[in-house]
C-alpha cells in the first residue's frame, strides 16, 4: 500500500505478513523505500507552500535508527526549520529551531536536540529528545551576557553554572551543527536516494 497523506499526517497501512525469506527481503525493501517516499512528498509539499529561494534541507541522524531525520527551512534566523521523522512507517514533523549557525544543533544518534536563540547578547537553550513518535522538552535556560541574569529549567542561576548545567544535559562539545551539510531542492531527492 502506497503511503498517504490524511489530515495533515501522513500514514502508511500495515503490509500484510507475508513468510518465506523471499518475501521478506521484499518488505524490508518496501520499509527502506518508504521513508524515501514519504520525505520527498514532504518536501515537495513544503516547497510548494514555501515560495523562497533560500530554503535548505539536512539529512541528520537525531535518533538511534539508521533512518535520517529531515530538516528544512529558510536560512533566516526569524525562518523557523521543520523537523520530519520516521517512525513505524510514519512521518512526523514539528516546527522547532532554525537553520542557522547554532540555531539547530544536536548530539548524533543520541536523540538530543539543543534549539538555541541568540539575540544581541541574550538568548536561551531549549533541550529536546527525539524519541519514536514524540519530540519532548526536557530542558531549557535563558542567558544575558549583558546584565548576567541566567535561569535553567526556571530557576536562577549565577552566569558561570549555565554552560554547566547546559552540558549536564547536551554536551556542546560533542554536538554538531544541522546547517554542517545542506542541500538545495535541486539535490536533496538524489541525497535521499543514496542514502
Amino acid at each position: 500500500t502506497p503511503p498517504a497523506y490524511l489530515d495533515g499526517q501522513f500514514f502508511r497501512s500495515p503490509d500484510t505478513k507475508r513468510s518465506g525469506s523471499k518475501q521478506n527481503m521484499t518488505t524490508e525493501n518496501q520499509v527502506e523505500d518508504t521513508w524515501k517516499i514519504l520525505y520527498k512528498e514532504r518536501i515537495d509539499k513544503f516547497i510548494s507552500q514555501n515560495n523562497k529561494d533560500d530554503i535548505m534541507f539536512s539529512l541528520v541522524l537525531i535518533d538511534e535508527n539508521s533512518i535520517p531525520e529531515l530538516v528544512m527551512g529558510g536560512s533566516s534566523h526569524l525562518d523557523t526549520a521543520t523537523l520530519c521523522w520516521i517512525y513505524d512507517e510514519t512521518l512526523y514533523e514539528e516546527q522547532v529551531g532554525y537553520m542557522t549557525s547554532e540555531g539547530f544543533t544536536y548530539i548524533k544518534q543520541s536523540g538530543l536536540i539543543d534549539i538555541r536563540s541568540q539575540w544581541q547578547g541574550s538568548g536561551g537553550d531549549t533541550i529536546y529528545e527525539l524519541k519514536e513518535d514524540s519530540l519532548t522538552e526536557i530542558a531549557s535556560g535563558t542567558f544575558n551576557n549583558v546584565n548576567y541574569n541566567c535561569t535553567w529549567n526556571g530557576t536562577s542561576v549565577p552566569p558561570m553554572d549555565y554552560d554547566y548545567m547546559l552540558n549536564d544535559v547536551f554536551s556542546r562539545a560533542h554536538a554538531k551543527d544541522v546547517v554542517e551539510t545542506t542541500y538545495s531542492y535541486s539535490d536533496v531527492f538524489s541525497a535521499i536516494d543514496s542514502y
